[in-house]
């Protein structure tokens, strides 16, 4: 193994007799490896109760509020979204006027009353009737002024010559 090319680089090895060895040179090396363990993985992905999420979520926000009232403080004008913007929104109540509605199984549907199929005609030839403009760039728009005599002369010039 002497010299052998181990990782872009050259291993050097030479034989030790075993009075040269030292004794605790291969001390544990009949245990096997365990898993590490990681307590603070395992703190933060922890199962929560809902009265440590709430107090959790109290605590952040108390905190944010202190911060904003801080800058505020030192005159410092800085909006940012934080734990509120996070926070989920309660849902408002639906309208009791919607839910008492009966429905009758003999009425028309609502998608195919007259009115709404003729805003449905009426939407899709407005849609027909728009047009498609393509605005070029200046740069690529030739100019409509007359040609002067320079520019007849320096148009010349740059035209590439047939070759005969």
């Amino acid at each position: 193994m002497n010299n052998y090319l181990f990782c872009e680089r050259l291993l050097k090895c030479e034989f030790m007799p075993p009075e040269k060895v030292h004794e605790n040179l291969f001390r544990g090396s009949e245990k096997s490896f365990r898993k590490p363990s990681h307590p603070a993985v395992k703190r933060y992905n922890k199962k929560r109760t809902p009265q440590e999420k709430t107090r959790m979520t109290e605590r952040l926000l108390k905190n944010e509020k202190r911060l904003r009232k801080r800058l505020a403080e030192k005159g410092i004008d800085y909006d940012f979204p934080g734990f509120a913007a996070q926070m989920p929104q309660k849902k408002k109540n639906v309208s009791d006027s919607n839910l008492n509605v009966s429905v009758d199984s003999q009425a028309p549907t609502p998608a195919c009353t007259p009115t709404t199929l003729e805003r449905r005609k009426s939407q899709t030839a407005e849609s027909d009737e728009e047009e498609i403009t393509i605005k070029l760039p200046p740069a690529s728009v030739k100019s409509t002024a007359p040609k002067t005599k320079k520019t007849v002369k320096l148009q010349k010039k740059l035209k590439p010559k047939k070759p005969k």
